[in-house]
């Protein structure tokens, strides 16, 4: 790589666990709302006396002032310091959820979650970009992803006890919570070089954005799908002959497996052929686990797939950040990947339900499989394009060093 100071990633701020840690729990606070959507969107209709589709498109506005935000704030220039910006959003978001549980009227609701989505978007966006300026990238996103898990299972795990004793609010208190503790670690991040702003590290042709896009593109699809399966797990157990009761069992225990996938993400070698084996063998694997869930018609395999579906898309998803940083070091794909992320993830449940309106579940198992399908070509595509002589650079941290 070249080494100028204006293309120098900001490699000593990030290389330590006290700077990776901040990342990693704002990054959880951020994707909180989305995460914890399914049980404020019903608790929230109860209290507010209101259909679960009202509340449902609350959740959905806001979903979309986060993609926003997040776009917005990848698009703009970054001098590498903004920890007080950082502050200041994770106070607004603490703010903005506390007064979510108060709000009176869904007019008022609705604002406060406006500013929650916006805010979270910011975050996401600008700690994914510090994050992909890191000396180990993998590292940090698998750390990013780990955190996100940990939070949800403990969120979970606990959500009967909070909701009775919390109320309807309880998942917007958690996030506050979370919000507060993110907010005591922003001094560990390390502020950068005054002005640093790592615009261009190499000459970068259309063949490293067409890559770049792909394999944004990729993991987005691969959420979209996720999506279309997660939210209509009911069906799909009662056309495997798993009563509702097993369902519960295997989710819980597929919530002992996750937290260990991006571990597992950061832990595989750093030689670019493993890293590639590794990245495919994942999209494999997940696109089986879809079939079991959706279209095996087996208990068994139902239960199997479901405890791995979302081990594996966690597994998947340090790989293609670290991929992306890589090919993009200003950071601007990755910064955007959460509003990607994002979008699958809200447009999947819609789409899921009109397929199996239309063709059942069984239809819906061929669908993702087919887009899954599509997302294998986008990755290889990514991964395998063709270089410029003057865009080469060793790929998939072949020329970075993982301790």
């Amino acid at each position: 790589m070249n080494s100028g100071s204006a293309s120098k990633p900001d490699s000593t701020s990030l290389s330590g666990f006290g700077s990776a840690l901040p990342l990693a729990v704002i990054y959880a606070v951020g994707f909180m709302s989305a995460t914890f959507l399914p049980v404020w969107v019903s608790a929230m209709a109860e209290a507010f006396n209101v259909s679960p589709s009202r509340v449902g498109l609350v959740g959905s506005i806001e979903l979309g002032f986060l993609a926003a935000a997040s776009i917005l704030t990848a698009a703009l220039p970054d001098n590498g310091n903004r920890r007080s910006a950082i502050a200041v959003a994770l106070v607004v978001n603490v703010a903005a959820n506390l007064l979510s549980t108060v709000s009176s009227t869904m007019t008022l609701f609705l604002i406060t979650r406006v500013v929650a989505g916006t805010t979270n978007g910011f975050l996401l966006a600008t700690v994914n970009r510090r994050a992909g300026r890191s000396a180990s990238p993998r590292k940090v996103f698998a750390g990013q992803t780990f955190t996100i898990v940990m939070f949800a299972t403990l969120f979970f795990t606990a959500a009967p006890y909070l909701l009775a004793h919390w109320g309807p609010g309880a998942s917007f208190y958690f996030a506050a919570i979370a919000g507060v503790v993110a907010l005591a670690t922003v001094s560990l991040i390390s502020v950068t070089e005054t002005g640093l702003e790592p615009e261009i590290e190499r000459p970068r042709g259309a063949a490293t954005d067409l890559g770049a896009v792909l394999l944004l593109a990729a993991p987005t699809v691969a959420f979209f799908v996720h999506g279309t399966v997660w939210a209509y797990l009911a069906p799909a157990a009662r056309n495997a002959g798993a009563s509702l009761q097993t369902l519960a069992y295997v989710l819980a225990l597929g919530g002992l497996f996750n937290p260990f996938a991006p571990l597992v993400a950061g832990w595989i070698g750093s030689g670019r052929i493993l890293a590639r084996a590794a990245l495919i063998g994942g999209i494999v694997m997940f696109t089986v686990c879809l079939f079991c869930v959706a279209g095996s018609g087996n208990a068994k395999l139902f239960a199997v797939g479901l405890t791995f579906q979302p081990f594996f898309l966690m597994f998947l998803l340090p790989f293609y950040l670290e991929r992306l940083s890589q090919l993009d070091r200003t950071g601007k794909f990755v910064a955007a990947s959460s509003a990607c992320l994002m979008i699958g993830t809200a447009v999947g449940p819609t789409v899921g339900g009109l397929i199996i309106d239309y063709d059942r579940i069984a239809g819906l198992a061929v669908f993702d499989v087919g887009m899954m399908a599509v997302v294998l070509v986008f990755t290889l595509a990514g991964l395998f394009r063709r270089r410029s002589r003057l865009d080469e650079e060793p790929e998939f941290a072949g020329a970075r060093t993982y301790n």
